[in-house]
């Protein structure tokens, strides 16, 4: 996941159909924990950690499984259903807290071992 902002739906269709066409062409998405908040009648908030399994390499070999977690935002509609009218998903990386840029490329990083030693 690396930080797209989709505004149209467009844009969503044609992103997601490359990427299911591509790199998760056989990948498989478990949901692992849900956490579910009622925020209105009309308006539910949505928590999940999942597992991903299947991705492919650029070269085709498969990649190990990774973790991920999305925050969604969905609105009932007048005819019934809800519609996702919100949506961000992210890595899950652990022992990291966050990224850092440095010589113009981006890495995981931790600062918990780095603090000096008395």
């Amino acid at each position: 996941v690396v930080g797209f902002w989709w505004r149209k739906p467009s844009q969503i269709r044609k992103a997601h159909a490359y990427a299911f066409k591509t790199m998760f062409s056989g990948s498989t998405l478990v949901i692992d924990q849900l956490k579910e908040r009622k925020l209105s009648e009309t308006v539910r908030l949505a928590h999940a950690v999942m597992t991903l399994t299947g991705q492919r390499t650029p070269d085709g070999n498969p990649a190990e499984p990774r973790e991920n977690i999305i925050t969604l935002i969905a609105t009932r509609q007048a005819e019934g259903g809800f519609l996702i009218t919100g949506f961000h998903n992210t890595d899950r990386i652990g022992g990291v807290d966050t990224y850092i840029r440095q010589s113009g490329d981006i890495a995981p990083i931790s600062y918990q071992d780095t603090k000096p030693k008395r």
